[in-house]
Parts: C-alpha cells; sequence; structure tokens
C-alpha cells in the first residue's frame, strides 16, 4: 500500500510495523496530543468479553484492532480509514468491532496471548478466540476492506488457506491464497520460501497480472533485484494493470532512502554520485513532483554548503515535501558550522514551530532538536562505518557504545536530542567509549541485528571490538541512568 508518489514517506509510516515495547505501557494519554484526534465511526465493543457474547449472538467474527497509543500507524490508520462511513459501515455489517490498547496494564496479557509484537496490527477471531487472520501495518481503505474480506470465506482464512496448502493442493490459486494471508501476517521468512515456488510457476509474462502484483513486487528488495529491471523494462505494461500509483510507488520507495541519506548528511556528498542517481531515477520514469525528485535539489544545496537557500527551499517546499521535511529539519547539525549558521538553523526552526497550528509531536521533536543544537557538547559519534569504529575501539582498548535506533522512533528522537547532548553525559561516554549511531534499517544496522537481534527501539549495545556484547539496554533512558549504566559497565 502506498497513499501517493508525493507523500511517499507517509505510506511508508502508515505501512511500517513498530515493535512492541512495553516501556511506553502506562502512557495515559496520547503522546501525539490532539495532533492524532479523529473522528472514528467504529462501532466498537471494548472488552474482550462483550466481544465474545456478541460474536456468538450475532454469529460473526470479531474485528480486534490491537490499540498502541504510542505508535503512530495506529493513529493513521484512525485517520485514514477508520473515520470513512463507507468503510465503518461494511465492518458494522460483517463484525463485531472490538478496541483495546493492548499496551496498558493487565491488557498486556492479551498481546502475549496473541503473540502481538507490532503495531498497527489488527486480528480477526471467531467466537471461541482463534485467530481467522491476522494484519499487520497499516492499509488504505480499500486494502483494509479487501484484506478483512479474506476472513468471511473460509478458504481464504489464515487456517483455512493453510491447511488448503499443507493437504496438496499447491496450484496456482492455492499457492496465493495461502501467500497473501502470509503476507498480511507479517510471516515473512514463511511467505518468502513459498514465494519462490511460486514465482517459479510463473512465466514472466504472468508477473504482469494484477493477482501477482504482491508476489511479483515483494521479490524486488532493492534496485539491484534482478526483477526490478524487468519492472522498469516493461512498466508501462505494469501500470496498465496495476495502476500507477502502485508502480510508481514501489520505484520511488527504492530510490527513498538514497536520496533522503544524502539529503539528511548520512551519506558524504559526491556531486558525480548524486547526478547518476538522479539520471536513473528520470529513466524510471518518475514524476518530477514526487517526493524523491522534491527532495533532490537539497542534497546539492547541502553538499555545497549553500545553507541560505537550502533553508529558503525548505520553507518554500514545505507542503510539498510533507514529512520528509521534518527528517531533513532534524538532521541540519551541519559538519563544521559557524555560530551564525547554528543561528540561522535555530531561526528557521523556530519559524517552522510557528507555522504549525498546535503542540503536535513536530513541534516536540523540532523543540528537542533545537535543544541539541544549543548544547553541542554531549556524546560524540562516530562519523564512519560499524567496522572502522570496532577496529578504533580495539586498538584503543576501549568499549564501543551503540546506539540501536530506527528514524521513526520517537523515543530514539528524545534520547539523541535531549539525553545524548547532555555535556555531563559526553564527558562520560567520549572519555570511556567509542561512540557508534546505527540505523537498523540501513545497511551496518541489518548486518548487526542478523547476528545480535534488536526488536525494540531504543536499544543500547555495549561491545567489545570484537563485537560481542558486554551490556544490553532495551527502552529509553534519562540522563542519570546512562551515568549509572556507564558507571556499571566500566567496573565489569
Amino acid at each position: 500500500m502506498k497513499l501517493n508518489c508525493r507523500n511517499v514517506l507517509m505510506a511508508l509510516i502508515l505501512l511500517v510495523i513498530c515493535p512492541f515495547n512495553n516501556s511506553h505501557a502506562q502512557q495515559a494519554e496520547s503522546v501525539y496530543g490532539d495532533a492524532v484526534k479523529a473522528e472514528v465511526k467504529m462501532n466498537y465493543v471494548y472488552t474482550m468479553e462483550e466481544a465474545f457474547k456478541k460474536a456468538r449472538e450475532l454469529n460473526k467474527p470479531i474485528f480486534f484492532n490491537c490499540f498502541a497509543d504510542w505508535a503512530m500507524p495506529c493513529h493513521l490508520m484512525n485517520k485514514a480509514v477508520f473515520s470513512d462511513r463507507e468503510f465503518c459501515d461494511y465492518m458494522d455489517k460483517h463484525f463485531v468491532n472490538l478496541f483495546i490498547d493492548v499496551t496498558q496494564g493487565e491488557n498486556t496479557d492479551i498481546a502475549k496471548k496473541y503473540d502481538i509484537q507490532y503495531f498497527a496490527h489488527f486480528l480477526i477471531l471467531d467466537s471461541d478466540g482463534n485467530v481467522l487472520l491476522r494484519i499487520v501495518g497499516g492499509r488504505e481503505k480499500e486494502d483494509m476492506k479487501a484484506a478483512v474480506s479474506l476472513a468471511l470465506n473460509p478458504k481464504t482464512t489464515l487456517p483455512g488457506a493453510e491447511q488448503i496448502y499443507q493437504s496438496g493442493k499447491r496450484g496456482k490459486k492455492e499457492t496465493r491464497n495461502y501467500l497473501t494471508v502470509l503476507n498480511l501476517a507479517n510471516e515473512n521468512k514463511k511467505f518468502m520460501e513459498i514465494n519462490k515456488e511460486y514465482i517459479r510457476m510463473l512465466k514472466p509474462k504472468e508477473y504482469l497480472r494484477k493477482e501477482n502484483w504482491v508476489t511479483f513486487s515483494s521479490t524486488i528488495s532493492n534496485k539491484e533485484s534482478e526483477n526490478f529491471n524487468y519492472l522498469i523494462a516493461h512498466k508501462e505494461k505494469f501500470v496498465k494493470a496495476n495502476g500507477a500509483k502502485k508502480v510508481n510507488s514501489l520505484i520511488e520507495s527504492l530510490y527513498y532512502w538514497d536520496i533522503m541519506n544524502y539529503a539528511m548528511g548520512k551519506t558524504p556528498y559526491d556531486k558525480m554520485k548524486v547526478i547518476e542517481l538522479n539520471n536513473e531515477i528520470q529513466k524510471a520514469g518518475l514524476s518530477d513532483t514526487c517526493n524523491v525528485c522534491r527532495v533532490y535539489p537539497i542534497i546539492h544545496l547541502r553538499g555545497e554548503r549553500k545553507y541560505d537557500e537550502m533553508l529558503d527551499y525548505l520553507t518554500k517546499n514545505a507542503s510539498q515535501l510533507g514529512v520528509s521535511k521534518l527528517y531533513i529539519d532534524t538532521s541540519l547539525e551541519l559538519p563544521d558550522m559557524s555560530g551564525e549558521t547554528r543561528g540561522k538553523i535555530i531561526n528557521y526552526l523556530n519559524a517552522c514551530i510557528e507555522a504549525q497550528k498546535d503542540d503536535s509531536g513536530v513541534v516536540k521533536q523540532l523543540k528537542a532538536f533545537i535543544y541539541k543544537l544549543e548544547h553541542p557538547n554531549g556524546i560524540i559519534f562516530e562519523k564512519g562505518n560499524l567496522a572502522e569504529a570496532m577496529a578504533k575501539a580495539k586498538k584503543e582498548g576501549k568499549l564501543l557504545f551503540v546506539d540501536c535506533y530506527t528514524i521513526w522512533c520517537g523515543p530514539c528522537k528524545r534520547m539523541s536530542n535531549q539525553v545524548f547532548v547532555q555535556e555531563a553525559v559526553g564527558a562520560v561516554y567520549n572519555k570511556q567509549f567509542i561512540n557508534v549511531k546505527l540505523d537498523m534499517e540501513q545497511k551496518d544496522g541489518i548486518e548487526l541485528n542478523k547476528k545480535h537481534p534488536v526488536t525494540s527501539y531504543p536499544t543500547l549495545l555495549f561491545m567489545d571490538g570484537d563485537g560481542n556484547i558486554v551490556k544490553k539496554i532495551i527502552g529509553a533512558q534519562n540522563a542519570d541512568n546512562l551515568l549509572k549504566i556507564a558507571s556499571e559497565v566500566i567496573k565489569q
């Protein structure tokens, strides 16, 4: 699912699945304030007991919204889907609708029982509590309707499709039905194994068919994937079968982080490489108004240190850049930044805050980043890759301190902007450790995750120069706790 080409990052946020982290479970009010209010029109019940009772009385399955207040995808689903009258009427007709925040108090037992590890998360249960369907991640309205409707046919439920497949009926239709529910349930390992079998059943011209879009597109994880070239070569036919939005959104998503990492200064500026990347995007037939093309000029302005022009571009194109702008705004800790430039950036960020209509999560992130800019004496993180940092740690006889984060994780940002920047923390960590920040959805982070799985964010690791974990801390910490942890590690 993608929302549209212009707002690809909003689509990524809606699709993204936030790992369960019980450190958020005691939030009494939404961490996002009024910014997440929505006119939800779902006719919910709010206890398991009432849901099971109504399900038996009405002979309907239960649609269970496994909510987490801190997970933005849950709130985005409220706004994008559960506020739509037509969709909600459909749900009332076919389901008993249940809403529980499974991160609150005793409700965490429900999360454990049903193995709810990521959000947004939806279950469809029968009246005895058996799972008919699991839907992990957000969807647009029509895609969500198509997904839940699978639970109304015994052959297309998760247990039904699995039983048919395991019985030996493995034709294209039966295999595709099973793949569909595995994909919804985020059972990636099983999905990829069976999808290899399914793709081998297809002739290349069958890749183009609408019913095969999910299975075909899942074989394209990056631009180096074999089927990416096939997609580009036959783009017009794919668009005809599946719609321009789906095809362009997939292509754009493959370029998005390459572009954003340059725009945020995470990838060192190389003018020729950036131009080559843009030429690829143009050959892929993406519109000049899509998000990656809107972000592209920022790369050159930042790389060539034309900071005044960059801030002016960000201001003028705020509405077109969407959520990408927030990520760029909170990356403006520029190398060798003069006091004058720092002041201009702070003024720009304050202007961005004034442009917001309420004290939203965006405002809180911008204020936290301003605080970080105003307090530059915190932890100094290495600029190179993980291997270089490990080599440095081994040479100097120090441990590595690794901040494992994701770009969408609110607590990660708060630690970065409010805790790591404190002078007392920096004094200890800069002296005692080699400090590294790892985006766990980027290259080094992905590789580290294979060796040392990280399922909640932030996760803080203390490692020796050979990559062995000395101590692992899960969840956000304040400055005092971080200093206490450092003291304990040093004494080990």
